[in-house]
């Protein structure tokens, strides 16, 4: 998979087949849920990815999107919700404090399924 300026790529999934899948499409890592953290953290430095996306529409996956994403990233919200993230799924304190206009090239994430 090759996309001009992203990467590296990480794709979340619970489904042994569907990281399958995502590796056959060229992506860097692929990891379980309980595996995310880490391999975002190794990815990028300790800062975060710099772009999420939640394809699932579960709260446990946004919340999971809101912990991986660096302060001033972005969190691609694309999968349909049937009930609400939970209050306070997004850390309000981790995200004030990021730096203005800093645009820092890191990890990428995609969780397909919750």
């Amino acid at each position: 998979m090759v996309i001009v300026g992203a990467g590296p790529i990480i794709v979340v999934d619970k489904e042994p087949a569907r990281l399958d899948a995502a590796k056959s499409f060229g992506v860097d890592v692929s990891v379980q849920p309980g595996e995310a953290a880490a391999a975002v953290a190794e990815a990028s430095g300790g800062l975060g990815a710099d772009v999420v996306i939640e394809a699932v529409g579960i709260p446990e996956t946004f919340e999971l999107c809101t912990k991986l994403v660096r302060p001033g990233g972005h969190v691609a919200n694309v999968g349909v919700h049937g009930a609400p993230a939970p209050r306070g799924a997004v850390d309000q304190e981790r995200h004030r404090h990021h730096r203005a206009g800093r645009h820092v090239q890191h990890a990428r994430v995609a969780l397909f399924r919750g």
